[in-house]
């Protein structure tokens, strides 16, 4: 317990004969290091291996839920009697609350990748408009439409690449073996295929949906 930075770290503690491994800050800061626990710490080869975009769009459903579970609760308070456990706040800020809760997990999502300090940025940026909208009795974006709008500069070779890959390092890089520049790793299985056809007109929703689209320039 203290100063474990990664999985590697817990296999080697216990490998030593300790009976459990306590991680949290690295966890925190950096929770795309724990995302092969299953398979190396417990064993489980089997564990499906999701890479973030699949695993930020599971995340999503959840959110979704529990925002629709949040606007029922304002529904019931709306209609109950005053007293001095009711929560009297508008929806718009209890939504707001909500969905900064909801989001800070995501923060270290890409700590370290390419793109990685503009998504965290964007996080922080979309909150503190957001946080503007509020005073100004404004509806604010949904956890959705805030995560995607701050995923539209991760490219794809950072979303789709599943835990264990070669960290991508732009569209300029060259491997050792002076392949991959640029290029997207085999198995990018973004939805919508190689195409990136999608019904969505959204354009954020397209660019999340998409692979295989231009780089940006660093």
């Amino acid at each position: 317990n203290g100063g474990v930075q990664n999985l590697q770290e817990a296999v080697q503690h216990i490998s030593k004969g300790v009976h459990g491994v306590m991680i949290g800050r690295a966890a925190y800061k950096s929770p795309w290091k724990m995302a092969e626990a299953d398979r190396l710490i417990f064993g489980d080869m089997d564990a499906p291996l999701r890479s973030r975009r699949e695993v930020c769009e599971e995340y999503l459903i959840y959110c979704e839920e529990q925002e629709a579970l949040e606007r029922s609760r304002f529904e019931a308070d709306e209609k109950a009697e005053a007293s001095p456990h009711k929560d009297t706040r508008p929806l718009n800020v209890r939504l707001y609350r909500l969905s900064a809760v909801l989001l800070k997990p995501l923060l270290g999502l890409f700590l370290g990748d390419y793109k990685g300090k503009e998504f965290r940025r964007n996080m922080d940026g979309t909150r503190n408009e957001a946080n503007k909208l509020l005073k100004e009795g404004r509806a604010c974006p949904t956890t959705r439409e805030t995560l995607y709008s701050c995923l539209a500069e991760v490219p794809d070779e950072v979303l789709d690449a599943l835990p264990g890959a070669v960290p991508w390092k732009g569209p300029a890089w060259i491997d050792e073996n002076g392949e991959n520049g640029g290029k997207p790793f085999p198995g990018c299985h973004a939805a919508g295929g190689a195409s990136g056809s999608v019904e969505d007109s959204d354009e954020v929703t397209q660019k999340f949906a998409k692979c295989g689209e231009p780089m940006p320039e660093n």
